[in-house]
């Protein structure tokens, strides 16, 4: 891969194989995850010290995130709307045991003192800012789910 990087190609050539290639590797099963905010930032500063070895582009060039990301999503945005493309498609899978648990919630269990855990559901509300019913009213229309998602991204680029 070095010789692709280290070539006279252009940036945005680079950049799309980049994602194409170590995006998906990087992200593989990640749609899974229950991200801390530790693990965003570490994700985060892995993917751009990654893409600015591949771009040829000095940490000492002081370009700002912005400036340096031009259209690119941060990689942690792009697992969100992954996330949330997963999460849509396996609640319609009617026929699948994923579709009745991927949304359950233990009742019964009372949480340990401190701050609790971030369940892969808190996260999920976090992320689109409805409640559980509402998740799954809209998780069940197609349209109105990717509409939702297509939010996302807009919100997050």
């Amino acid at each position: 891969m070095m010789k692709v990087w280290k070539s006279n190609i252009k940036n945005h050539l680079k950049a799309g194989f980049f994602r194409a290639t170590v995006e998906s590797v990087l992200l593989y099963g990640a749609e899974c995850w229950t991200m801390t905010g530790k693990m965003r930032n570490r994700l985060d500063g892995t993917f751009t010290r990654m893409l600015r070895e591949v771009l040829g582009v000095s940490w000492k060039a002081y370009k700002t995130n912005k400036e340096f990301y031009g259209n690119l999503p941060k990689i942690t945005d792009t697992l969100m709307i992954r996330k949330l493309q997963f999460i849509g498609h396996c609640c319609r899978k009617k026929d699948e045991v994923i579709s009745e648990l991927l949304l359950w919630e233990s009742k019964h269990d009372a949480r340990k003192r401190g701050k609790p855990a971030t369940t892969y559901v808190d996260q999920l509300r976090n992320d689109t800012g409805l409640s559980i019913a509402e998740l799954k009213s809209i998780m069940g229309n197609r349209k109105e789910w990717m509409k939702l998602v297509n939010g996302v991204r807009v919100r997050s680029k």
